[in-house]
């Protein structure tokens, strides 16, 4: 997928917090757990992949509608494609 001129880190921006934010949801973190759990992600498997510190996840979070997970007694299985973006 080839980006608009300039618009490449912005995607991969949104992706990260997107991709924070519902983490979030379905773990129930705080945002500096947010933000630990996905430098640990993007070491392991995106290194060089921008990390979006806390208070950034804070700001965006009221601008975005994330979804509430729903809760269940069993195991969490959570999809991630390779935009980092979950899907269900």
């Amino acid at each position: 997928m080839r980006c608009p001129a300039g618009d490449c880190f912005a995607i991969t921006e949104r992706a990260a917090i997107l991709c924070g934010l519902s983490l979030r949801a379905v773990f129930n973190l705080t945002l500096r757990q947010t933000q630990g759990f996905l430098m640990s992600l993007a070491q392991r498997l995106l290194p060089g992949l921008p990390v979006p510190h806390y208070s950034t996840l804070c700001r965006r979070a009221a601008g975005l509608e994330i979804p509430a997970p729903t809760r269940s007694p069993g195991p969490v299985h959570l999809v991630v494609d390779e935009a980092c973006c979950p899907t269900s």
